[in-house]
């Protein structure tokens, strides 16, 4: 009997959630699904995991521009005092990571290491004479990761110090090309028309907005909630 009683509960329970609104951001959801805030909707990507290859380290010389062929899926960037020496003052030096289109959508950049002195700076765009997607510098020590939308597949990169004595150990610079990944999102079936499928996979989920079945013309997104 208790068992009964036990069940009765759990499924009675599990009516109750299935009935109401899943609020996010908001404790009084109007919706399914009720979102107070940014979504965050993006293309699966997929980047080499491999180290870059001695070709593909290079050091940033002063009133020059090293290049990275539009086949290098990585390579890594550092300032003109190299990898383990101060930058000297009144430099200007220039990186840039060569076109990669259709292929490459976005590129990714870690900044292993990270010192600049005062009046000193790092500029990113997407090509030379571009609008400045990043700019840093005076005194910036802070390390981690940058993602860039880039349609070209390139990134120009512009360091600069001034002519103080200030000047710092540099940066060191990880780039990896971000490549569609789409192919990797599984079918969806048993649907007609258009449609919005999510698929709960613990941290990440799958939209799939599709239109016309056949002659499949279909984007597929993944979806962070974080």
């Amino acid at each position: 009997m208790k068992k009964i009683i036990v069940l009765l509960i759990a499924i009675h329970l599990l009516n109750h959630l299935q009935a109401q609104n899943i609020g996010i951001g908001t404790p009084e959801p109007t919706n399914k699904l009720h979102i107070n805030g940014n979504l965050l909707v993006n293309t699966p990507s997929a980047a080499t995991s491999s180290s870059p290859a001695v070709a593909q380290t290079k050091t940033m010389v002063n009133a020059a521009t090293i290049s990275f062929a539009a086949t290098d899926s990585t390579g890594r960037i550092y300032d003109p005092g190299g990898p383990s020496g101060n930058y000297n003052a009144n430099t200007l030096a220039n990186a840039f990571i060569d076109y990669n289109f259709p292929g490459c959508f976005g590129i990714e950049i870690t900044a292993e290491s990270m010192q600049l002195g005062t009046g000193d700076s790092l500029f990113i765009s997407e090509s030379q004479g571009y609008v400045t997607l990043l700019a840093v510098g005076n005194n910036y020590t802070t390390t981690g990761k940058w993602i860039f939308n880039s349609p070209l597949g390139s990134l120009y990169i512009i360091f600069k110090s001034n002519a103080d004595a200030s000047v710092g150990s540099g940066f060191s610079l990880l780039f990896r090309r971000l490549y569609d990944n789409s192919q990797s999102l599984p079918d969806v079936n048993n649907y007609a028309g258009k449609a919005l499928f999510l698929i709960q996979n613990q941290a990440l989920s799958e939209v799939d907005l599709s239109v016309t079945r056949q002659r499949d013309i279909i984007l597929r997104l993944w979806v962070n909630f974080q």
